[in-house]
């Protein structure tokens, strides 16, 4: 693989705050963080099966072959990873048969992690953990407490922090529509199995009863599946048009994911639908941590950015009004804190909010997790206290041609003076280009989209 022509000595090394490691460091936790998106309709590596317990689904369109391994095994890990400070994070090795998905060894993963690593105060390096299969996990973690990003079946076996049922049950949106908090009123399809297991007509009569709910529904609306991330999986309907185009999408999501809804995951009610009502304004992420004691410690807001489709596609935060956005939001994240602690939570985690006509904030989604925007937070010192960069944006996966060297050769200023951060980055040899999370900076709004568009380019 190309040399990078950058050294971590030409950069500004970057001090981060409000890490996970400074959080439970106070709690006096030892955690190992395991930042893996264990997708169940993704299969990751041979080694690793579908995470069948607890469903998390993945709806959009099929990815290129060996595309969602790529982003959920490598790029999503290294992004998640910057929350962390100086504690463990596990990553999962490749095995031939992701190699080859990739076309790139995994000797070049380790050299874009390393060299993505180096670029942080050595204070605040996560201690990168690779591990094969999940015993690999366990004789890891010695005398820490596993943190997943997302819950596993096949992690059970491992002293977690949390218990995974109790934190699964936590990220559904069917537990936050009757969490008591504020939120869109919602009507909540539910499924089980048949007593004598799927069959056609068992299938074709439960799918109908669902669509028969989203069809009868006055628009607008939104159609929610309960656990997906990212905005996927969650539809805003505002005609008779997009109200037909949802019926089918999850008619057909819901063939393909209703067989493996089993008894002994029925409990938890991973497929279900829930019909909310629909509330016009943007959506900010408020990013905070439950402390033991059932307080909320804010850590950042951030302005959510979507695409027509409602596919997320960037979050971005304005340093200069934090301290404004932790005034306007401190009662709700309150609120969702001690509900948190009653729940036996203690953590980070985020709430998407919107606020109704009326003025009343409205909790549209919570996130008993890091959020993907987290990070943003964790920058702030860097890129607002030291190189006065007010206003900040994490960008989705970017195809890059060519080498690491070349961009960095091409973007050599931008990336010397902090404007812009390599975050994740995966280097696909043999087609010679490479797919990249960034993190872009500016003085001002006009001078980061400029950035972000030549980026984009």
């Amino acid at each position: 693989m190309a040399q990078s022509s950058l050294l971590p000595g030409k950069m500004n090394s970057i001090k981060l705050v409000d890490t996970l490691a400074e959080f439970f460091g106070a709690e006096e936790v030892k955690v190992t963080l395991l930042s893996v998106k264990h997708i169940t309709n993704r299969r990751l590596t041979s080694s690793i099966a579908s995470n069948r317990q607890y469903m998390i689904q993945q709806w959009r369109e099929p990815d290129p072959v060996g595309f969602s391994a790529m982003a959920n095994l490598i790029l999503w890990p290294q992004k998640m990873a910057w929350i962390a400070g100086h504690m463990p994070v596990i990553f999962l090795k490749t095995d031939e048969q992701v190699a080859l998905h990739f076309r790139s060894l995994p000797d070049s993963v380790a050299a874009d992690l390393s060299h993505t690593l180096s670029q942080l105060n050595p204070q605040d390096r996560w201690i990168t953990q690779f591990c094969t299969d999940w015993e690999d996990v366990l004789h890891a973690m010695h005398d820490t407490k596993l943190l997943p990003i997302l819950p596993c079946e096949q992690t059970i076996s491992i002293p977690h922090l949390f218990d995974p049922q109790l934190h699964y049950n936590l990220l559904s949106k069917r537990c936050l529509a009757l969490s008591g908090l504020p939120t869109p009123r919602a009507h909540t399809i539910d499924f089980a199995p048949p007593g004598d297991g799927w069959n056609d007509l068992s299938l074709i009569q439960a799918i109908d009863e669902c669509i028969h709910s989203i069809h009868i529904r006055k628009v607008p609306f939104v159609v929610k599946s309960n656990f997906t991330m990212g905005s996927d999986g969650v539809y805003i309907v505002k005609s008779l048009e997009e109200q037909a185009a949802v019926e089918l999408s999850v008619k057909q999501h819901l063939q393909c994911d209703l067989p493996h809804l089993q008894p002994k995951n029925a409990s938890l009610r991973p497929l279900s639908i829930l019909l909310t009502d629909y509330f016009e304004g943007d959506t900010l992420c408020v990013n905070f941590f439950v402390e033991r004691s059932g307080q909320a410690r804010f850590s950042s807001c951030v302005q959510q950015i979507s695409t027509v489709d409602n596919n997320w596609c960037g979050s971005r935060i304005d340093y200069c009004r934090q301290d404004e956005h932790a005034l306007t939001f401190n009662d709700t994240l309150s609120l969702t804190a001690k509900y948190l602690h009653k729940q036996g939570y203690f953590g980070p985690a985020g709430i998407d909010v919107m606020v109704n006509q009326a003025g009343t904030q409205v909790v549209v989604d919570l996130n008993v997790r890091p959020t993907g925007s987290f990070m943003l937070g964790c920058l702030r010192s860097h890129l607002y206290g030291l190189l006065e960069l007010k206003v900040a944006e994490i960008l989705p996966i970017i195809r890059i041609p060519g080498t690491r060297a070349t961009f960095e050769a091409s973007f050599h200023e931008d990336l010397k003076n902090g404007r812009l951060i390599i975050i994740a980055w995966y280097s696909d040899t043999q087609n010679e280009c490479s797919y990249v999370h960034f993190v872009a900076a500016g003085k001002d709004c006009v001078i980061l989209d400029n950035l972000i568009s030549k980026l984009k380019m």
